[in-house]
């Protein structure tokens, strides 16, 4: 469940369904001054969304994840909100489709420095990379959903 207090005012949302990611990241980004929402599924995620959608401003997403996975997250996510940024985490960089290589992506195990440099170019940028082209995302659902890699 959400710790209330870490949702409020957030800047960025991040979703793992693994614990030690979840935390790790969480925390990291915590120590950099952001302010940061958590879920470890797509539908904690959204509920967290739908609290937090006016101050969240990237989502930072696992690719591969039970139930909901991170490209059809984002998807849901930038119908409610079209200029939200996604960041999407991957620890199988070697098999990414190619639509998801165009968007913004950190390969898992990442290091501080890439987490941070990744989300502050990204936060920085004027215009979202995927939410301006949601067949890309869409393109990648399609590769999911017939038993593809991400």
């Amino acid at each position: 469940m959400v710790d209330q207090l870490k949702t409020n005012g957030a800047e960025i949302l991040v979703v793992d369904d693994e614990p030690i990611v979840l935390n790790f990241t969480a925390t990291l980004l915590r120590r950099e001054g952001y302010a940061v929402a958590e879920a470890d599924n797509g539908e904690e995620a959204l509920f967290v969304f739908k609290q937090n959608q006016s101050s969240v401003k990237l989502l930072l997403t696992d690719v591969v994840m039970p139930e909901t996975t991170g490209p059809e997250l984002a998807l849901d996510l930038l119908q409610l909100k079209p200029d939200l940024k996604i960041l999407f985490m991957t620890a199988c960089c070697d098999s990414l489709p190619n639509a998801l290589q165009r968007c913004s992506v950190i390969v898992k195990p990442f290091t501080i420095r890439d987490l941070v440099k990744s989300v502050g170019q990204l936060l920085a940028r004027a215009n979202p990379p995927c939410s301006a082209g949601l067949p890309l995302v869409g393109s990648v659902l399609e590769r999911l959903a017939k038993g593809g890699s991400s």
